[in-house]
């Protein structure tokens, strides 16, 4: 009887062991900074990407790069038509919960995607990760898309 209940918990703990977890979905959140404001009624959305690496212009023509830490202007939108936040519950983040968390210029998680006809939507593994005052954004920049090798 021991040696059957032994086999049976050896095999119901292998069991757990050998299953994954489930993958989360889409694309991982990048870390940027954000602020926004109320004008004409509509929350407006800034959103900032950190850069490791600055271009300078030179008078005599050409361009010379160096290696500065700076914050880059990524988007700027409109929340609900440009750009979408979730809370960390799944759940769209309303207005006042935007203006409430980026009142003052802050970091923040976004997910950017890059085809406005499948807009980019944040796995519930990545916003579980979150803080319950904090947002997520998601938003999509076509632009943006790395370069693909054509066949």
């Amino acid at each position: 009887m021991r040696i059957l209940c032994s086999l049976m918990m050896l095999l119901l703990v292998g069991t757990a062991m050998c299953t994954e977890p489930p993958v989360p979905k889409g694309v991982a959140p990048q870390i940027g900074l954000a602020s926004a404001v109320q004008k004409d009624g509509k929350v407006m959305i800034e959103v900032l990407e950190l850069r490791e690496v600055m271009r300078i212009k030179m008078p005599n023509g050409g361009d010379v790069f160096i290696e500065e830490r700076h914050w880059l202007v990524l988007t700027t939108g409109t929340l609900g038509d440009d750009i979408r936040a979730y809370r960390p519950d799944g759940k769209p983040a309303t207005a006042r919960d935007v203006l409430n968390a980026l009142q003052k210029p802050r970091g923040t998680a976004y997910f950017l995607g890059y085809d406005k006809e499948k807009p980019v939507q944040p796995d519930q593994f990545y916003l579980s990760l979150f803080k319950e005052e904090s947002i997520a954004l998601a938003f999509d920049r076509p632009e943006l898309a790395p370069p693909t090798i054509q066949p």
